[in-house]
């Protein structure tokens, strides 16, 4: 995923490391808070603002990187929550992994061509 940020490669790394932290530390309250990814996104803002950003484990650059960049939104929902769903943890208003919605039907992947 290309960043349309100047943050250093190796800041938005250890601000994705931080977001999953969160995420493993935090699941529980986040599923009962969260309704849709879009919530858990503003949840984990809270996090990093709260118990991050004010105790210097995180920059202020890295934290508005998560709360402003339009592909940080995109890779929590696309890439960090779908990693952490193969490590078993369920996000907001997520389907089961291995089903495929398509024209109104229910299929599941291994009964897709290739």
């Amino acid at each position: 995923m290309s960043y349309k940020s100047d943050l250093p490669k190796k800041e938005r790394k250890e601000i994705w490391v931080i977001v999953k932290t969160i995420i493993r530390d935090h699941h529980e309250e986040i599923m009962l808070k969260s309704k849709s990814l879009r919530d858990s996104f503003y949840i984990i803002r809270s996090y990093l603002r709260s118990d991050f950003l004010r105790t210097g484990k995180i920059t202020k650059k890295q934290f508005d990187f998560y709360d402003d960049e339009d592909d940080a939104y995109t890779y929590l929902t696309q890439d960090i929550w779908t990693s952490l769903e193969i490590e078993g943890y369920q996000r907001p208003e997520a389907k089961p992994m291995g089903i495929v919605y398509w024209k109104g039907e229910t299929h599941t992947v291994d009964k897709l061509e290739n």
